[in-house]
């Protein structure tokens, strides 16, 4: 049996055949369970080379196709890039042990679309910050357990500075962050879930953006919420 390429999941409320065309013009595959769909495509030789080579061509045919499959239906789910299932009877499976877990995610992310704010800081003024531990003594072990310390309140820090770029929109509202280095700067991101047809880019919002050098991008396939924890897989969102 052929292993299948899973890429997303949503309700039967759209024609799944409207979608011919999926990864590097590879043909559509859906595989329905009750009203649940998942959209893939049987592992071919020439998509396993694309997913270990992960180029450019096959990342921005990924991300065209999420997009076209967002806007086709009113919740969808976006899958990690590569998402590998060992036959279409193991993805009814996945799909039959974590039914209600994926119809309670469906309705989080109905009608809902993903923004962005990016905004960047200098390395160093992360680096420069006194990070302190209780942890005292000298040794091998000692020093590695400090640094543990260390780096884990560096990544809190910049956590909350991600979080803190929308700490004036209400808290009721979904948020993620997230953040990268890049040369010397690092690159914040605070990801936040809002309904279809909210423009982030109006004034009375932007306004209330707590960043510098701030960007806003969107609108996006919800990339930053779509985690689940399941039976036999855990499904991470896809960015």
């Amino acid at each position: 049996m052929s292993q299948v390429l899973c890429y997303g999941i949503t309700r039967y409320d759209a024609d799944p055949g409207a979608l011919r065309t999926g990864l590097l013009t590879a043909s559509i595959e859906t595989i329905i369970f009750k009203d649940l769909v998942i959209y893939g495509h049987f592992l071919t030789a020439e998509l396993q080379d694309a997913l270990k080579r992960l180029d450019i061509e096959l990342i921005s045919s990924y991300q065209e196709l999420m997009q076209q499959l967002h806007d086709q239906h009113e919740s969808f789910v976006p899958l990690k890039l590569g998402f590998t299932m060992a036959s279409e009877d193991d993805v009814r499976s996945l799909m039959q042990k974590n039914y209600e877990k994926i119809m309670t995610l469906l309705s989080r992310l109905r009608s809902k679309c993903e923004w962005t704010v990016v905004d960047t800081i200098p390395v160093s003024e992360v680096d420069d910050i006194d990070f302190e531990t209780t942890i005292t003594g000298e040794g091998r072990g000692i020093d590695y357990l400090r640094q543990k310390v260390v780096a884990n309140q560096k990544e809190i820090h910049l956590k909350n500075r991600a979080l803190a770029l929308l700490e004036h929109i209400p808290n009721e509202v979904d948020r993620q962050p997230s953040w990268d280095k890049i040369g010397a700067l690092y690159r914040l991101r605070c990801h936040i879930l809002l309904d279809r047809g909210i423009d982030m880019n109006q004034p009375a919002i932007t306004q209330k953006i707590s960043a510098k050098n701030k960007t806003v991008q969107g609108p996006f396939p919800p990339y930053h919420f779509s985690a689940l924890t399941l039976e036999d897989r855990t499904v991470k969102n896809p960015v």
